[in-house]
Formats: structure tokens, sequence, C-alpha cells
């Protein structure tokens, strides 16, 4: 269940403010669950399921898709040294 949505940038700078230097970043564009466990119809074709961002553009055959946001991401950090703080 999502209880907090942060972006990627209030993550980095907590980070470095909490003194963590962060040593991996990674946003995943789709999931293989439902973290809202809405409605399983919500999926994509391949059973993912992910953020759009409004409409897509218009065609002779109808919508394009829409722009896909992160929905996801994994984040590594370490703890700086006392002398590194800064």
């Amino acid at each position: 269940m999502t209880k907090y949505a942060r972006g990627a940038a209030e993550v980095v700078i907590a980070a470095h403010q909490a003194g963590l230097t962060l040593t991996y970043l990674e946003e995943y564009l789709s999931m293989g669950f439902d973290p809202r466990a809405v409605d399983p119809s919500m999926a994509a074709p391949d059973r993912r399921y992910g953020l759009r961002l409004g409409t897509g553009r218009s065609n002779p055959q109808g919508h394009e898709p829409a722009l896909s946001a992160p929905a996801l991401s994994t984040r590594i950090a370490t703890r700086r040294n006392a002398t590194d703080q800064g």
C-alpha cells in the first residue's frame, strides 16, 4: 500500500541532510503488482501496473499511450564519516 509518495529530489535532499550519501537510485516505470489494490483491470496487456500522465497524442487510430511516470524506486545510501559531513 502506498502511504507516502515522495519525489526523487525530496529523497536525495533528505538523505544528504541526514548525513547519507546516495550510492544507488533506480526508478521503475511499471511493477508486477498494484500497490493500491484497486482494480485488476487497470493492468496493462502485459499484466504490469504503472502510472500514466495525460492521455497521449491523438492520431487517426485514436490516442497514443500516455507518458509513463516512475512507479517505484530503489535507493541505497551509506552513512558519511563525521569528517566528510558538509
